[in-house]
């Protein structure tokens, strides 16, 4: 896809997100060519922190003082 088309269709969620006052957009893709097992995901943030750095902080904060959660979060984020 050339980098334009990109760029036209992440400023159309960005604009979209912001008309809607929302706080978040993703679009999000299951699978890439021949490859099943990929997703993809363009997200907009509006005014909020993106959730990869809230989980991150989250899972470095839960192997000091709550391990259950850090093997929640493992059990979640491992492929399916």
């Amino acid at each position: 896809m050339p980098e334009n088309k990109i760029r036209n269709e992440l400023d159309g969620l960005v604009e979209t997100t912001i008309k809607m006052n929302a706080e978040t957009a993703h679009v999000i893709s299951s699978g890439y060519k021949q490859h099943p097992e990929v997703t993809t995901v363009t997200s907009v943030y509006n005014g909020v922190k993106p959730s990869h750095v809230v989980l991150e902080e989250l899972y470095e904060w839960a192997k000091e003082f709550n391990p259950i959660v850090v093997k929640k979060i493992d059990e979640l984020t491992a492929a399916t």
